[in-house]
């Protein structure tokens, strides 16, 4: 089935199959090294993170 998806669904269907699976490494090889978290809120986690 995932032959039949666009690249970028077939890259979040496997991170959605990684994190289901607690498979974290497998999870953060999707992402690049300097990824932007932008995370909202007013809180300790609020605010913009790079990295992974």
């Amino acid at each position: 089935m995932m032959g039949d998806m666009h690249p970028n669904a077939q890259v979040v269907m496997k991170g959605f199959q990684a994190f289901g699976e607690g498979d974290m490494a497998a999870l953060k090889e999707l992402f690049a090294e300097d990824a932007v978290w932008h995370t909202g809120g007013r809180n300790k986690f609020s605010g913009d993170h790079v990295g992974i």
